[in-house]
């Protein structure tokens, strides 16, 4: 079985619970706080396609 690793540079190493958290700040980073630049975005979108591999669908929640 593999060791995670949560302070590795690669994502494919990262916890599921990193991963999450993770996807969180940036999500909040870039659609909340609305200051990010286009390396937050590559990240946030690295991060999803991580989970997406580990078969872990985003919900997002639509507010008005």
């Amino acid at each position: 079985m593999k060791r995670q690793n949560n302070k590795s540079i690669h994502f494919k190493d990262w916890t599921i619970k990193k991963l999450k958290t993770e996807a969180q700040v940036y999500h909040n980073l870039i659609y909340n706080i609305q200051c990010y630049g286009v390396n937050d975005l590559l990240i946030y979108d690295s991060i999803f396609r991580e989970l997406e591999r580990r078969n872990i669908e985003p919900k997002l929640q639509l507010e008005f």
